[in-house]
C-alpha cells in the first residue's frame, strides 16, 4: 500500500500524538518521527602484541557511535573481569581518555536551513547530532594473552560489545653483568681437583632468571697433559659449582679453563658468559701473564 503523503502545513494542524503515530517525515528536514531506536555501534582496535620491558603498558581506543543521540555507557572487560566503565555524553563528539575525562567536547552547531520550521511543528522533539567518542583504556598486562572485551549501551538497546586480544611475549634473554670464580687461580700444581664456585650477577626485564654451568674448555691438548694427569680434568658438581684439576703443560704456558655460563628466563631466552680459572706456569700471582712471584 502506497504510504499517504502530508504536507509541512497539514502536519502542524495535527496534534502531537497523532503524528507520531502516522510515522512520517518532514519533506524540508528528513527526520524520521516515530521511527525504532537505532542500535549503537562500536569498533575494536585489532590484535596487540607488546613486548615485556619495565612493564608491558597498552592503550586501547574503541570508537563507539548511536545515530540516536543517545548517552553511552562503555565497560572495559579484561580476561572475564570487569576494570573500567566509561560514561559517553550523548549528541556530541568527544575523546574520553583513559582516565575517564573527555579532552575534547563538540557542543551541537547549526542544524541547517528549515531547522526553525521543523521546530514549529506541534509535538516534536528536535533530533539530536549523533554520539561519536572515541575512549581509551590503559593498563599493565602481564605476560601472556589476555582477552579484552569492551561492550556498549544506550540504555534503550542490549549492549553492543567487541573484543581483542593483548598477547605480551618476552623474546630477551637476560643481560649478564659479572661473573666471578673462587679461586680463579690454582697453585700448586699438584694434579689434585680443586672445588669452585661461581658467583654470577645477571638481570632479566622479565622477572627471575636462572643460572647454571654449561661446558668447561680447557686450552692444554689432552695429548699434551701428560701420563701423570688423571681423568677427567674438570667435574661440574652443581649448577654454579665445579672442580678444575690443579694440573699444566711443563712445556706450555699455564693451562686456561673457560668455564661456560648460561643465565635463562621464564621465557625461555638464553644469554652465555665465560669465566677463566688459572692455573700459571711459574710461581706468580694472578693471571700466567702476571709478574708478581707467590712467597714462598
Amino acid at each position: 500500500m502506497k504510504q499517504p503523503q502530508f504536507s509541512s502545513a497539514a502536519l502542524s494542524c495535527l496534534p502531537a500524538f497523532a503524528i507520531l503515530a502516522l510515522g512520517v517525515s518532514s519533506a524540508k528536514t528528513g527526520f524520521v518521527v516515530g521511527a525504532q531506536a537505532t542500535v549503537p555501534t562500536i569498533t575494536c582496535p585489532g590484535a596487540l602484541e607488546l613486548e615485556s620491558t619495565e612493564g608491558a603498558i597498552a592503550t586501547l581506543r574503541v570508537n563507539v557511535r548511536d545515530d540516536d543521540g543517545n548517552p553511552l555507557v562503555v565497560v572495559w572487560t579484561v580476561d572475564g573481569t570487569s576494570y573500567q566503565m566509561n560514561s559517553v555524553p550523548g549528541g556530541v563528539s568527544s575523546v574520553i581518555t583513559s582516565e575517564g575525562f573527555p579532552t575534547n567536547y563538540v557542543p551541537p552547531t547549526g542544524v541547517g536551513s528549515g531547522f526553525e520550521e521543523w521546530r514549529s511543528l506541534p509535538g516534536i522533539p528536535p533530533a539530536l547530532p549523533p554520539t561519536v567518542a572515541s575512549v581509551d583504556f590503559t593498563a599493565i598486562y602481564g605476560l601472556g594473552e589476555h582477552d579484552v572485551v569492551v561492550s556498549v549501551s544506550d540504555g534503550a538497546t542490549s549492549p553492543v560489545t567487541c573484543s581483542t586480544k593483548v598477547t605480551v611475549r618476552d623474546t630477551t634473554p637476560p643481560q649478564i653483568h659479572s661473573i666471578v670464580a673462587t679461586p680463579n687461580v690454582l697453585w700448586v700444581p699438584n694434579h689434585q681437583m680443586v672445588p669452585v664456585r661461581l658467583i654470577v650477577s645477571a638481570t632479566d626485564n622479565a622477572g627471575q632468571a636462572w643460572a647454571r654451568i654449561k661446558s668447561v674448555a680447557c686450552n692444554d691438548p689432552a695429548a699434551a697433559r701428560g701420563n701423570a694427569e688423571k681423568s677427567p680434568s674438570w667435574e661440574i658438581t652443581g649448577p654454579l659449582s665445579l672442580s678444575l684439576r690443579a694440573a699444566r703443560s711443563a712445556k706450555g704456558h699455564g693451562r686456561i679453563y673457560t668455564v661456560t655460563v648460561e643465565c635463562v628466563d621464564a621465557s625461555g631466552n638464553a644469554a652465555t658468559g665465560l669465566v677463566n680459572v688459572y692455573v700459571p706456569q711459574n710461581r706468580y700471582r694472578g693471571t700466567p701473564f702476571s709478574r708478581r712471584k707467590y712467597s714462598d
